[in-house]
């Protein structure tokens, strides 16, 4: 574990002991009395509870550096699970519409706007302005969503099915990809 961690580490650890004796003496003072502020007391105890779990979570990812109760942290997963085989489309397509809108850069052949527009005819009109705003235009997910009035999740979510909609017709056959750049 590096330096830091392991200091950080440390002081949750002092900070969970102190959480600990905290609750201790609130469960104590429950056990003696029971007036009307022991519902706030019992609350109180809850609340130390979650904090409580929450530092040990934090504790045991710091020292194991890997995510608690997790069984095969991301280096142990096969090949095909870590990779994305994205980079033709977004290559391609994208290039072809990045260079019409700049002005050194070539007009795309009748041909090739023809086939864009079959590739990007298959998205919900959503997905398409999406999808034009973060690999046409190369604006960041967060311009996008506010772009578009929608939240950074929501703007993933629409990339991610757009995706997978244009990887499901190549994988079908039912679009060529043969664009020239």
């Amino acid at each position: 574990m590096w330096h830091y961690a392991d200091e950080l580490a440390d002081e949750y650890k002092g900070g969970l002991e102190a959480l600990y004796i905290q609750r201790n003496k609130l469960k104590a003072q429950l056990k003696k009395c029971k007036d009307m502020s022991s519902n706030q007391k019992q609350n109180d105890v809850r609340l130390l509870g979650g904090m409580i779990s929450d530092m040990e979570y934090a504790i045991s990812w710091l020292e194991s550096a890997r995510e608690p109760g997790s069984k095969r942290g991301i280096s142990n997963r096969s090949r095909y699970q870590r990779t994305q085989l994205w980079a033709e489309i977004d290559m391609l397509s994208m290039q072809a519409y990045r260079m019409q809108s700049e002005p050194e850069g070539r007009e795309l052949t009748a041909e090739e706007n023809e086939r864009m527009d079959e590739i990007l005819s298959i998205l919900s009109e959503r997905e398409r302005e999406a999808y034009k705003c973060i690999y046409a235009e190369g604006h960041t997910y967060a311009e996008t969503a506010y772009y578009m009035g929608i939240s950074r999740g929501a703007t993933q979510s629409l990339i991610n099915r757009a995706k997978a909609k244009i990887q499901d017709k190549l994988d079908a056959g039912q679009i060529q990809m043969a664009l020239k750049i």
